[in-house]
């Protein structure tokens, strides 16, 4: 994963570099398309950060860094588009051989902590410019989040499996990689999960994304 940042900051490097060219582009295909000054679609590629919030930290205080999330969209008008979206978190944490008491008993041994989050979405997102090197953009997201939680204390194993609705707001910025239509994309979520349980109220997670971006015109 570190090489793979890397190339993408070596990449985001390079694109500066050819700003002058990438205008010129621009302004060609804004005389080719006239007014229509927006990508044909949207594909994002992204590697995710997850950071739990509230009742899931307290649950798995560790951040899951294994994720991935992938959308395609398509526009409306020049600054609107709409689609769809899923990815995964994965949140994992042991603890050392101690004894848990439980309603009704106890038992001895080491405990792993598991959840596992996959958002099924449909999304909007608003685009203040497709000129320029730094691209920012809003969104929310919105649909089914399925999710498993998981303890394990020795052979034994409490499983939860759960489909929950739940919303998504997001701010990204797209840095496109010079003339290519390939670019940079660094992304931050804010991931509400709605229960209706006496056992997690809500699973509330902050993500990180960086990735790659398709915007062909």
């Amino acid at each position: 994963m570190k090489k793979i940042i890397f190339i993408l900051i070596i990449g985001f490097a390079f694109s500066i570099n050819l700003n002058a060219q990438d205008d010129y582009v621009v302004n060609a295909k804004k005389a080719t398309y006239g007014s229509y000054n927006h990508p044909k679609m949207v594909w994002t590629f992204d590697y995710s950060m997850g950071f739990g919030i509230g009742e899931l930290k307290d649950f798995i205080s560790d951040a899951s860094f294994r994720g991935f999330y992938m959308d395609g969209r398509g526009f409306i008008n020049d600054n609107i588009s709409i689609g769809g979206g899923i990815g995964w978190n994965i949140f994992y944490q042991d603890h050392p051989r101690a004894t848990y008491e439980f309603d009704g008993g106890a038992i001895t041994g080491q405990r792993w902590d598991y959840f596992f989050v996959m958002p099924l979405v449909v999304n909007a997102h608003y685009y203040f410019t497709h000129d320029g090197q730094i691209q920012p953009r809003v969104g929310l997201s919105t649909g089914g989040y399925y999710t498993e939680r998981e303890v394990q204390i020795g052979n034994l194993y409490v499983t939860d499996h759960l489909w929950k609705y739940g919303i998504t707001p997001e701010a990204e910025v797209y840095m496109p990689f010079g003339t290519s239509d390939w670019g940079l994309n660094l992304s931050a979520k804010y991931n509400i999960l709605f229960y209706n349980d006496d056992k997690m109220d809500m699973s509330n997670y902050f993500s990180l994304n960086v990735g790659l971006t398709f915007e062909p015109f």
